[in-house]
């Protein structure tokens, strides 16, 4: 699809939902186009919203507990010791096209991940060997080793048709690169699985999905739709043309984070409900490791202790969200350990630079203008030198541009001046993220950088992904160059560790060793703020990640009153 946004969107009549496609249809809007319907190129996050809602996955998790919660799949796996195996039973239910659903479309499904090696997909299949149909509605699964990441990566898979793909796949023999074939496939309409299937696509201007006719209604007991006849995706190039949409009665919901300035003005709108919900995020200061300073450890202490994550918070989020002092968040109650070194923490701004300023002069630091001075007075420092007397190069610190994240970007600002206080010659750099991306990720040419992970599993794996050192090399996701045999021994260890208790505490040690080598810094999650028209609509589900779930697709309703 083209990335075009089209000023069509803004000319819809108020009266376009309903004239077109009857009752019960709810607008929401998007701030970009999807790329692509394929499921296995679907990589984008406005691709991924619209397809969550076609192919939703074997299990969820539930909104109040965050416990697995069966949707594909009829009822938990059970796990044989012996066999490494866990043995699947698949909820009864049909495609989009009428056919039933069935063990054979989830041995494709798998069986063309492993095959092909799908990016985005082949690491939530990995563990697994090989894969078998017991019976029509029956699978069992035969890992290489077990691992409590079965459970929250592999059964967090999408299933696609067999009949839709197979003669996909049969296509592709003799090509010279199959995976870039599939990956480009064109889809129009997906055979799809979940609540809702694709009726009508406009590029550049709207996505309508309908109720999907075969979808059982019953499948919950607390949530039986859905309810609404239809979803209509608009689709928006700024939050300013979304947020006037709203305000006219266009759009009942807008799909992203929104900036805290909008929220005064919304908040006095009637019919608009704001809701601010936690996310599993995680938002950091990274480290070139493979660079001087930022390969030292006193001068990333030091850098530590500089930093106000208190004041980030309160003046750059207002408040809506939370300090990060580990990269698993501490509302993330089953795997967040407090056994960890902090810095700065309630400390004031002069408590600050002079435990920054003791760290670095007890590891041979020297100035030429010393930030503290006899009877500890305290003054701008400058020309900060080395153990070997020499003077530290200007350091350059990347952020986004502050139209992308104007959090990331004026928290580097801060940062910068917090270092200069101490002497520290650093600037900040806005760059365009994919260029950013391209710099710190592929060729890891940088010296800091304010990053942020938006959307992490609740299972703590990632920091094996982030900081194990196999994931250094190129385009691997330890950016900072960070390697350490004890963490390493730690995360392969967690990985293949079936007992709970034991695994938190593998954990809990993986988390100290990185708060003491500091090859991040975490600074903030930030909360989901999203607002919609509840004089419209009814019945959304606040969860973990916002309102925007599969669980408020089901119990949407149309308000009575409106």
């Amino acid at each position: 699809m083209k990335k075009l946004v089209s000023i069509y969107v803004l000319l819809i009549p108020l009266f376009f939902t309903s004239v077109c496609y009857g009752e019960g249809v709810i607008r929401i809007g998007l701030l970009q186009e999807p790329k692509t319907l394929n499921i296995w190129n679907a990589t984008d996050t406005w691709s991924s919203k619209v397809l969550s809602l076609l192919y939703p996955t074997l299990f969820l998790r539930d909104p109040d507990t965050l416990e697995l919660v069966p949707f594909l799949a009829e009822e938990h796996p059970k796990l044989n010791f012996e066999e490494k195996s866990y043995t699947l039973r698949l909820r009864d239910l049909k495609w989009s096209d009428g056919t039933p659903f069935t063990a054979e479309d989830l041995l494709f499904t798998g069986e063309t991940i492993l095959k092909y090696k799908i990016p985005n997909f082949y690491n939530r299949w990995d563990l697994v060997k090989k894969i078998e149909a017991v019976d029509k509605r029956t699978v069992k699964f035969y890992l290489n080793e077990l691992s409590p990441l079965f459970e929250s990566r592999t059964l967090f898979s999408p299933v696609v048709q067999k009949k839709e793909w197979e003669p996909v796949i049969k296509g592709l023999e003799g090509s010279g690169e199959p995976l870039k074939v599939l990956m480009n496939h064109k889809v129009k309409s997906p055979v799809a699985i979940g609540p809702f299937v694709v009726s009508e696509v406009k590029e550049g201007a709207y996505i309508f999905l309908k109720k999907n006719p075969h979808f059982p209604k019953d499948w919950d007991n607390r949530y039986r739709g859905p309810h609404v006849n239809g979803i209509i995706f608009k689709i928006f190039g700024t939050t300013d043309t979304a947020i006037l949409e709203l305000k006219k009665g266009g759009l009942d919901y807008i799909w992203w984070n929104l900036p805290e300035g909008y929220l005064e003005d919304l908040s006095k709108e009637k019919g608009l409900k704001i809701y601010s919900s936690e996310k599993n995020a995680l938002y950091f200061l990274g480290f070139n490791l493979k660079k001087a300073p930022m390969n030292d450890l006193a001068f990333r202490k030091a850098v530590a202790y500089l930093i106000d994550k208190e004041f980030i918070v309160k003046r750059l989020l207002q408040e809506k969200g939370i300090v990060m002092d580990s990269p698993i968040s501490s509302f993330n109650t089953k795997w967040y350990c407090t056994n960890i070194s902090l810095y700065g923490k309630g400390m004031s701004r002069e408590e600050r630079i002079r435990r920054a300023y003791e760290t670095l002069k007890e590891a041979g630091y020297s100035w030429k203008v010393y930030p503290v001075g006899e009877e500890n007075t305290q003054r701008k420092g400058k020309g900060l030198m080395d153990p070997r007397g020499e003077e530290i190069k200007r350091i350059t610190i990347l952020v986004p541009p502050a139209d992308y994240d104007p959090v990331r970007a004026m928290a580097g600002t801060m940062i910068q001046e917090w270092l200069q206080e101490m002497g520290i010659d650093v600037t900040v750099k806005p760059m365009p993220f994919n260029a950013m991306m391209d710099q710190v990720k592929s060729r890891k040419e940088f010296d800091m950088v304010i990053m942020g992970y938006g959307n992490l599993t609740l299972d703590p794996d990632y920091l094996r992904r982030f900081f194990e050192s196999e994931a250094g090399g190129h385009k691997g996701d330890n950016i900072t160059g960070y390697s350490s045999q004890s963490f390493d021994q730690l995360a392969r260890a967690s990985s293949g560790c079936m007992d709970p208790e034991e695994r938190r505490k593998i954990v809990c040690q993986m988390q100290k060793i990185l708060s003491e080598e500091l090859p991040i810094i975490p600074l903030y999650n930030p909360h989901v703020i999203e607002v919609v028209r509840e004089d419209k609509f009814t019945g959304w589900v606040k969860t973990l990640g916002g309102v925007g779930n599969l669980w408020s697709f089901f119990n949407l309703k149309p308000a009575k009153n409106k």
